[in-house]
């Protein structure tokens, strides 16, 4: 018979159209919807099973069963070593499956996703989503997810456990149970590896904005870390909050710093004992100095953890930052940080709200004798929260001087004030025929920060005032002291067993 003759194959040529076949597949909509719906019908058949509290003439099968089944059998393929852990790598896809799956069954009971879920969600959601996220906490889904958050696991894998925490921790006032249920599975095995690996990816994103080739790029996926941490201290959580500085004695601290701390019924002490409260003031000084919007973004949400992790208060988080971190002095430059490049006036001024906050947050449950409260009155710089306050006569001043009343507008090329948009002066103007772009400040979103803002400086003013009264007697706040006693109140109240004042702005 006769020879075939032997075909050369380009292999550079096959593995480039290979790739440009699998680019197809992956920006192929249609195609993802279509995977999404399956994924739907899966997890919908599992929500509609029977429970363990049904008729036993439902059939054997119950959802409780199934969900513990398969979050049992990933968690029976985890190896755990020195240093990392390690996945079957026949389970990692079927995994990642899994947890989008357990994802997208709380996000369709919202009507909403993890992204979206902050913005446009509320108690109804809550209510919607609840029986999912309790079904799904108890029976082993949220204790796997902290088990997959380690080195050694896949990126992709830990990334999306990050997400499904998040949407099993999404709760107004936050989700005490799942909150409970970490804290209780952090303390009773050795958590080191993900306290590490949490610590990896905040330094990943202080990396990642000092390589100036990322600047413009889009944030990598990590920076969801801050989401979650932020949800497990959401509503003044105790113990979570002391859990992200120690791990080494597993306690909850007391109303104040003296008393004896309580360990946990079969806490496990750590290996490594790692404080999260330096990174995140670290990420924290970094991206505060860069003048971008994608760095404000990531600030933005990492003075809001620093925030939660502080409310309640926590006494001991109150005392660690001001005495063993520069955040203090970061707090004050971010308060001085002017609007530049294409940072929104918007989102600037929302950092300074939380930057304030912060302030509060420090001082909170502190009475006026206390040795903090006299150090970050001292430490605080006064100057520059008063600059940020708008005197009446002086904005109506302003306002006229906008408006162009006097000006001579028949001589001008401007069309009338009620027509004219203002453009804030870190803005680029438009060319004719041209508008801003859609995502640039409004005057109403600027406005209504400057007001927020205003409202949270008069409170601490207020408070500083009374810590020291003669503070009154300086030359600018003289020009505010209406405002500071007009538009802020105290009341006084007993907590923790002694006798505090609490300040609050006057609703308008």
């Amino acid at each position: 018979p006769k020879r075939s003759a032997s075909v050369r194959v380009d292999d550079t040529s096959v593995n480039s159209r290979f790739e440009d076949f699998i680019d197809a597949l992956a920006s192929d909509e249609s195609l993802e919807q279509q995977a999404k719906a399956d994924v739907l019908k899966v997890m919908t058949q599992i929500e509609n099973l029977p429970g363990i509290a049904d008729p036993t003439d439902m059939g054997n099968l119950r959802k409780e069963y199934l969900v513990q089944r398969l979050a049992g059998f990933v968690t029976a393929s985890i190896t755990v070593g020195v240093a990392s852990k390690g996945l079957d790598i026949d389970t990692i896809e079927t995994t990642i499956w899994v947890l989008r799956g357990f994802r997208t069954m709380i996000e369709t009971a919202w009507g909403l996703t993890i992204e979206t879920r902050d913005e446009f969600g509320g108690a109804e959601e809550d209510k919607k989503a609840q029986p999912i996220q309790v079904l799904l906490n108890d029976w082993g889904v949220t204790a796997l997810c902290l088990d997959l958050i380690s080195a050694g696991i896949p990126d992709s894998l830990k990334i999306e456990s990050i997400k499904l925490l998040v949407a099993l921790l999404y709760r107004e006032g936050g989700h005490a149970k799942v909150q409970s249920t970490i804290h209780e599975h952090l303390v009773g095995c050795e958590s080191s590896l993900l306290f590490l690996e949490v610590r990896s990816m905040l330094r990943g994103l202080i990396e990642w904005h000092r390589d100036k080739t990322k600047t413009g790029k889009n944030l990598p996926e990590t920076v969801i870390i801050i989401q979650c941490l932020q949800l497990m201290c959401e509503g003044h959580h105790r113990e979570m909050q002391d859990i992200l500085r120690t791990q080494e004695l597993a306690f909850v601290s007391g109303p104040s710093e003296e008393e004896e701390l309580t360990r946990f019924e079969g806490a496990v002490k750590n290996t490594h004992v790692v404080n999260l409260l330096d990174d995140m003031v670290d990420l924290l000084n970094l991206v505060s100095k860069l003048s971008t919007r994608i760095a404000n973004k990531v600030a933005l949400l990492i003075a809001g953890l620093i925030l939660e992790v502080l409310q309640g208060p926590c006494e001991l988080n109150q005392a660690y930052f001001c005495s063993k971190t520069n955040l203090l002095e970061v707090l004050n430059r971010m308060m001085r940080a002017r609007t530049k490049n294409d940072e929104r006036e918007a989102d600037k001024k929302e950092l300074k709200i939380t930057t304030v906050k912060i302030f509060r947050a420090l001082l909170e449950g502190r009475p006026s004798s206390d040795e903090l409260f006299e150090k970050i009155a001292g430490v605080v710089h006064l100057d520059v929260l008063m600059s940020h306050v708008e005197l009446p006569v002086l904005k109506a001043l302003a306002e006229v001087e906008d408006l162009g009343i006097g000006d001579d507008l028949a001589a001008s090329d401007e069309p009338p004030p009620a027509t004219r948009k203002r453009i804030s002066s870190t803005q680029v103007a438009p060319e004719p025929g041209n508008v801003l772009a859609e995502d640039e400040d409004s005057d109403d979103d600027v406005e209504e920060m400057q007001e927020s803002l205003q409202q949270q400086i008069l409170v601490i003013l207020r408070m500083f005032c009374d810590f020291d009264p003669r503070l009154k007697a300086d030359k600018t706040m003289i020009r505010i002291n209406d405002l500071i006693y007009n538009e802020v109140q105290s009341i006084e109240v007993v907590w923790n067993g002694r006798l505090q004042r609490c300040y609050f702005h006057i609703p308008s």
